[in-house]
């Protein structure tokens, strides 16, 4: 189980985690299984109560410091779920642009057009190549999007799937250590070594569009007093049935959620 966590800055600076998924690495099957857990999921935190769980980050953060922020947030995903994760990797807007741009852009698919707000600009539908500055405007563009920040997972899913593909094709594979060497200026935390990256590049190296699973996680909206900022906010409240069914098809756990 290998979390993915991007920050909603550009800068070592205190942060919220704008991206997080939870991916499940079956190497036996050849599979990877994301979910996508929206930034606004409503989870009770040690210490401090029902709020959301991009606030994890940040509170771990101003009381240890980066590392700190990281292992709040592993806590509060592996608590959703009632998982173990394994692995992590963190990254902010600086690093996605830089992972982007070291395999030379993505290419994606849009099934429709996709309107930058306040950017005066719309990337069409159809096939897309996307370098490191554009993949980051639509990963981070949910205002004009019919499904909002439900959509913004779903593209985000979009942007991972084809920086893995572009990681992985053949041409790419011969310049692994380079690329992981480049790949250290853009993680800000992660406990994946280099020999982790190698032999997950080599034994996925022949990944189709069918072996990866995605989802968004299930539930729907609410508002509820925040015991941080002290005023009524947006939730997602995720669907506990869901989150059992998740966890156990998706993520190998055993027995229900305690």
């Amino acid at each position: 189980n290998v979390l993915i966590l991007g920050l909603d800055s550009a800068q070592q600076a205190i942060s919220r985690t704008d991206v997080i998924m939870l991916a499940h690495v079956n190497p036996q099957a050849g599979t990877v299984s994301l979910v996508s857990v929206p930034r606004d999921t409503r989870v009770h935190l040690p210490g401090i109560g029902w709020t959301k769980i991009n606030h994890a980050h940040v509170v771990g953060e101003l009381n240890g410091g980066e590392q700190a922020g990281t292992q709040a947030t592993v806590q509060a995903v592996s608590d959703l779920f009632q998982v173990p994760i394994h692995y992590y990797v963190k990254t902010d807007f600086t690093g996605f642009q830089g992972m982007i741009d070291e395999v030379g852009g993505i290419d994606v698919h849009l099934k429709q057009a996709v309107v930058l707000t306040d950017q005066h600009r719309t990337i069409p539908a159809g096939d897309q190549h996307l370098d490191g500055e554009m993949a980051l405007k639509l990963a981070r563009e949910r205002y004009s999007l019919p499904d909002g920040d439900l959509g913004r997972q779903r593209h985000q899913s979009l942007i991972l799937k084809a920086l893995i593909h572009k990681a992985l094709q053949p041409r790419q594979l011969q310049h692994v250590p380079q690329l992981i060497s480049a790949l250290h200026e853009d993680v800000l935390d992660t406990n994946l070594q280099d020999s982790d990256l190698i032999s997950l590049a080599w034994l996925y190296r022949d990944l189709t569009d069918e072996q990866i699973h995605y989802q968004s996680l299930p539930g729907h909206s609410l508002y509820a007093q925040d015991p941080l900022v002290k005023a009524e906010l947006y939730y997602w409240a995720a669907d506990p049935q869901a989150v059992i069914e998740i966890a156990q098809e998706e993520f190998e756990q055993k027995g229900p959620p305690k």
